[in-house]
């Protein structure tokens, strides 16, 4: 049996709600949700192990796309004289620390850095949820659990087919989150609040200039997320983890 025939538990953050979906291939098998208050952790980890507890045991799995709300992304250069995962880690705290003015302590940052890459990416999430999430998941009897934010879940499929410099702009949940990706690497990667009728291309557009990027063609744009007539928050999100 096909991988994608496979049941798969998905859960998704959002400001208001958490979602858990229980799909077979793009078949939903199950769908419930919770609403919360997203500034309250501890109410969300609560409200994801309530959800997770009415699911079949047996999942050895989940995986958790947390909305961009939540998120700070950053790209770096290249890191020279960094050696062995200690030290990186050191990196990304000091890295985190000039960007944005705060101590990494209370943040847990992800990163894509392979050796010998000429830069990477990373995002950081507040710890409490992180850990507050894998508490819940591993309550519920799962022995292990995907963390994705929802850009790097959307991004996933887009990036690995595209072409040449593209952008892509994800939305969910009362955000956008745009990237550029360029010769093999994220070189732009910033979260802003959008609404519904913000037209990607133009967001690409000011995004392009303020980075001054704005020489030669336009490059593509990849809409993922929550654009007018997709689906619902609690699902789309989800959905972004198992694109086929």
């Amino acid at each position: 049996m096909s991988l994608w025939r496979r049941k798969r538990v998905l859960a998704a953050l959002a400001s208001d709600r958490v979602s858990v979906l229980v799909r077979r291939g793009s078949a939903v098998m199950a769908a419930r949700a919770a609403m919360v208050d997203g500034q309250d952790m501890a109410a969300a980890t609560a409200a994801l192990g309530g959800l997770l507890s009415a699911q079949a045991p047996g999942r050895k799995h989940m995986e958790l796309v947390v909305s961009d709300r939540y998120a700070r992304y950053f790209v770096f250069d290249d890191l020279p004289g960094v050696r062995g995962i200690a030290e990186l880690r050191l990196a990304m705290a000091a890295l985190f620390e000039a960007r944005f003015g705060e101590s990494a302590d209370t943040w847990r940052i992800l990163f894509d850095y392979a050796p010998g890459a000429p830069g990477g990416v990373a995002c950081a999430l507040p710890r409490l949820l992180v850990e507050g999430f894998l508490a819940a998941s591993q309550r519920a009897g799962f022995r292990s659990m995907g963390l994705f934010p929802f850009f790097v879940a959307a991004s996933r499929l887009s990036v690995s087919q595209s072409a040449g410099d593209t952008w892509l702009a994800a939305r969910a949940d009362g955000h956008v989150t745009l990237g550029c990706y360029s010769r093999g690497r994220w070189s732009v990667v910033r979260t802003m609040a959008a609404t519904a009728d913000d037209e990607p291309s133009v967001l690409v557009r000011r995004e392009s200039l303020r980075h001054g990027l704005d020489a030669g063609a336009p490059s593509p744009v990849v809409r993922v997320g929550q654009w007018p007539g997709d689906a619902e928050p609690a699902e789309g999100m989800a959905f972004a983890t198992v694109q086929p």
